[in-house]
C-alpha cells in the first residue's frame, strides 16, 4: 500500500472516530446545558453534581457540560488540534470515578464513560488526523 493512501485511510479512520465520539458528547452536553434531547437542563444537572461531593460543584457542573458540548464541536470539526480531548477525557474519568465505579457493565456501568475517555486519550495522543477544518486555515 502506498504511503499516501495509508495516510488517507488513517485520516478517514480518525475522522470517523472523532465524529462518533463528538456526536455523543455534543448530545450529552446539550442535555446538560440546555435541556435539549430530553435532558433536564443546567440547574437540575448542577444540583445532581452537588450530590457527588465535588469541590465547587456548580463550577464543575458547568465545566463538564461546556467541555462536552463545545469540546465535542471542536473535536468534530478538527479545530484546536488535539487539545479539546483533554477536558472531555477528564470529565469522563470523573464520571467513572464518582458515578460508575461499582459496576463495569449494565445500568450504571463504567464501560461507557471509560470507553469514551480512553478514545479521547487516544485522540489526545494521535491528534485529529488530516481531515479537519484547520487544514483549510493553513
Amino acid at each position: 500500500m502506498r504511503e499516501t493512501s495509508k495516510s488517507g485511510l488513517q485520516d478517514a479512520g480518525l475522522l470517523i472516530i472523532r465524529a462518533m465520539v463528538s456526536v455523543v458528547l455534543i448530545y450529552h452536553g446539550s442535555q446538560k446545558l440546555f435541556g435539549w434531547f430530553g435532558g433536564d437542563g443546567f440547574e437540575p444537572f448542577a444540583k445532581f453534581v452537588e450530590t457527588l461531593s465535588l469541590p465547587e460543584s456548580r463550577i464543575m457542573a458547568y465545566a463538564a457540560a461546556v467541555s462536552e458540548l463545545f469540546g465535542g464541536l471542536l473535536l468534530l470539526l478538527g479545530l484546536a488540534g488535539r487539545w479539546p480531548a483533554l477536558p472531555m477525557a477528564i470529565t469522563m474519568s470523573v464520571a467513572v470515578w464518582k458515578l460508575h465505579m461499582n459496576s463495569f457493565s449494565g445500568a450504571g456501568g463504567a464501560e461507557y464513560p471509560l470507553t469514551l475517555g480512553v478514545v479521547l486519550i487516544g485522540l489526545l495522543f494521535t491528534g485529529p488526523g488530516g481531515i479537519t477544518l484547520m487544514r483549510f486555515f493553513r
